[in-house]
């Protein structure tokens, strides 16, 4: 008589599945309670991940902006707003830099550009030249001149736009007037 191969716990070789599992989902409230505090917990861990990997990134940004590999730091700056779960603060610090890359490279239409980004999340350039945390800005005077009076416009425009009410400001007259502005300054304010 020819005996089967036993497996396992002796019960042939589809013991496994015959064997009862315990489930690993649970229903009704409790487990609705248990998943939602899961995800919560799982959607904590990934916005504090992406906020440390973006912090990383600045560092790293820095570093390169210092060593004067300036294409080098704009493409960390750029890969910082891209992520997400970034703060308010390292999107003004990311932006902050990128206008000082193009400051350095002597390119003042994308340096404005990067600081009105800047500007709409809450950067004041004054502010982050003098701030220690910061890169520090290697520039020629007159670029720096360009943005400072640039931030000032800027500061201005969404100052007035916080006291204007809702509507006001799209009408034609206005439109006119920033037809006599400077080039800079008309991009600024129809952006903003």
């Amino acid at each position: 008589m020819m005996q089967l191969p036993k497996h396992k716990n002796g019960f042939g070789k589809h013991a496994e599945r015959s064997a009862p599992v315990a489930s690993r989902h649970v229903c009704g409230a409790a487990g609705a309670a248990l998943r939602y505090g899961t995800r919560r917990q799982q959607l904590q861990r990934l916005v504090m991940r992406s906020a440390e990997e973006a912090a990383e990134l600045l560092r790293q940004g820095n570093g390169k902006y210092v060593a004067k590999d300036l294409m080098g730091a704009l493409k960390l700056y750029e890969d910082v707003l891209k992520q997400d779960g970034v703060t308010a603060r390292q999107k003004q610090e990311a932006l902050y830099g990128s206008t000082a890359v193009h400051a350095t490279f002597g390119d003042v239409e994308l340096a404005q550009i990067t600081l009105r980004e800047g500007i709409k999340n809450g950067l004041d350039f004054e502010q982050a030249v003098n701030d220690p945390e910061m890169v520090e800005m290697v520039s020629s005077t007159q670029i720096l001149i360009q943005l400072k009076r640039f931030n000032q416009q800027a500061q201005a425009a969404v100052a007035a736009r916080g006291r204007m009410p809702p509507g006001a400001g799209s009408s034609s007259s206005s439109s006119s007037s920033r037809a006599k502005t400077r080039p800079g300054a008309a991009a600024l304010q129809q952006d903003l």
